[in-house]
């Protein structure tokens, strides 16, 4: 499962990982900050970074959210990643 820290995605959000998700790819859960959960597509790129694709999804407050597709990257001296940037829609 992916744990972002805030109700929606965008650049800087932290992302937590369970230690599930540790392969260099798979299928698994976004769960947002606000309780709101969707399914996603994840993948491990040759430079250590990790491609996510979050299937659309509805927030709590009823703001819809379209997929999206972003790059994730390891927070320096950290265990968690921050989203470093949105990416080309992987479908």
């Amino acid at each position: 499962m992916f744990r972002l820290a805030h109700s929606h995605a965008y650049p800087g959000c932290r992302v937590a990982l369970d230690d599930g998700d540790q392969g260099t790819q798979g299928n698994s859960t976004a769960e947002f900050s606000d309780g709101s959960v969707a399914p996603c597509i994840y993948e491990r790129t040759a430079d250590g970074q990790i491609r996510l694709t979050v299937s659309a999804y509805v927030t709590q407050r009823k703001a819809a959210i379209a997929e999206k597709s972003w790059i994730l990257a390891r927070v320096a001296g950290a265990e968690d990643w921050k989203i470093a940037r949105r990416a080309p829609s992987a479908r």
